[in-house]
């Protein structure tokens, strides 16, 4: 992996997928087995920690108790034997950029989590560092306050333009924060991309499923079509996917909850449209949109999500077809 300077570059993928071991490696808390660390050109495979001038971010803050604010965000400064006075402007510098000028007698314990958050990526940014790493720091907040603080690392993201790694496990956290992700499974990466790539046109099955949600057809090429490539399912449902593909291979397509329609069966979808059939089995009012599942005979259920404004009411138990565009279906790996 390579990050650009003055990048938010996000590590995502479950548990156990290898994210944090390898912030741990650029860290220097990890020691590389093979491969190499480089920061700005440098090899710092075996440089340690405290001579890689990188700030850190932890879950639960690891700020210092008895220490006040400006004291926790003035250590990194008072290590490296900052003078006294340009100590001062920086940490004044600093709590001014995290909003938190008013709090720096306080101690930790009468700060809220986000505020100790704040005081945690002052104290990381407060020795100018090539860049900051953050292990899934919004993973002790609640929902609200998570939602809050994206907003709030955005904004100090643009304003000191430093580059920033970070680690989640939160599909919609690595979306709104990211300019790329690196999506990690099992040990490897599965992908590196924008939001939208990784969401318009993911590489493989796990990124499809696991960056949102996705309806999969299993398939074999069968010819070609007015510029599309025409697939049939073990269930005999003939779909035409945008791509380049050749006849008898096998192909596994992915379609997005949101590209999908649902129209009872009476209704024709349009000639342009994939389209199948089956029979409503649940539907979820979710304020902004409705949700649908489907039971397909020969394919299993599938999920369809629309606008409310848009959204049919339809009884459960009905016979249903679902319906997208050709453009919207993807071939993915497996």
């Amino acid at each position: 992996m390579e990050v650009g300077a003055g990048e938010f570059f996000t590590l995502l993928g479950p548990s156990g997928s290898g994210k944090t071991t390898s912030l741990m490696l650029w860290a220097g808390f990890v020691v590389p087995t093979a491969g190499r660390v480089m920061i700005s050109g440098r090899d710092v495979s075996r440089v340690p920690p405290h001579h890689r001038n990188l700030g850190m971010v932890f879950q639960h803050y690891a700020l210092f108790p008895h220490m006040t604010v400006a004291g926790n965000v003035a250590f990194p400064l008072e290590m490296r034997r900052w003078g006294r006075s340009k100590i001062r402007n920086r940490v004044a510098e600093l709590l001014e950029l995290v909003q938190l000028g008013p709090f720096e007698q306080r101690v930790p314990r009468h700060l809220s989590g986000g505020q100790q958050q704040r005081v945690a990526l002052a104290r990381a940014l407060a020795a100018l560092p090539p860049a900051v790493l953050m292990d899934e720091p919004l993973g002790a907040l609640d929902r609200k306050l998570r939602e809050e603080m994206q907003t709030e690392f955005r904004r100090l993201h643009r304003e000191t333009g430093t580059t920033i790694v970070y680690v989640t496990h939160d599909q919609g956290e690595a979306l709104t924060l990211s300019n790329r992700i690196a999506v990690m499974h099992d040990g490897r990466v599965e992908q590196i991309g924008t939001p939208a790539d990784l969401y318009e046109r993911p590489a493989t099955r796990f990124v499809a499923g696991f960056l949102g949600e996705a309806n999969f057809f299993e398939g074999e090429v069968i010819g070609e079509e007015g510029g599309t490539i025409v697939a049939v399912t073990a269930a005999g449902v003939r779909l035409r996917v945008t791509g380049r593909k050749v006849h008898g291979e096998r192909v596994l397509i992915a379609i997005r909850p949101e590209a999908m329609r649902i129209s009872t069966d009476q209704e024709t979808a349009p000639t342009s449209a994939n389209a199948v059939r089956g029979t409503l089995i649940d539907s979820t009012y979710g304020g902004p949109v409705v949700r649908y599942r489907v039971a397909v005979p020969g394919t299993g259920d599938l999920s369809a999500a629309m606008p409310s404004a848009d959204a049919p009411t339809i009884s459960w138990g009905s016979p249903v077809q679902l319906w997208w565009q050709v453009s919207r279906g993807r071939f993915v790996g497996p």
